[in-house]
């Protein structure tokens, strides 16, 4: 028996990546061995977030090579930054801001961002 998974290449460092779906796999008991069985063929799971606008996997993502812009500051910051996420796709805002501006500022960039997307998880 063969399966054929569909895997797309990390734009960054250019590993064979499959989303995180264990619904779609079968048999069911696969679902416990995937982890050891990707390993095996060097393939990884995408993340969510993007570089130059293209999907990157797990181990890229967790280097901090994807990078956003906050929706306070305006800077590009790297994925580690990233505070709080809103929409698909998303707007983030960062940990420096965070730690800087006023409450006041944060709450009403965080309400606005809330209204924006509000629509986009129903």
């Amino acid at each position: 028996m063969q399966f054929n998974l569909n895997t797309e290449q990390c734009h960054s460092c250019r590993k064979q990546m499959m989303n995180r779906d264990k619904s779609n796999l079968f048999p069911v008991y696969f679902a416990e061995n995937q982890e050891a069985q990707m390993r095996a063929r060097g393939v990884v799971f995408r993340s969510a977030s993007v570089k130059d606008n293209e999907p990157i996997c797990v181990e890229c993502e967790a280097k901090g090579i994807a990078s956003f812009i906050c929706s306070i500051c305006g800077e590009r910051r790297s994925s580690k930054e990233i505070q709080e996420s809103f929409g698909d796709p998303a707007e983030h805002l960062c940990k420096v801001c965070y730690s800087s501006v006023s409450a006041e500022v944060w709450e009403k960039k965080v309400k606005e961002l809330w209204e924006a997307h509000r629509w986009e998880n129903e």
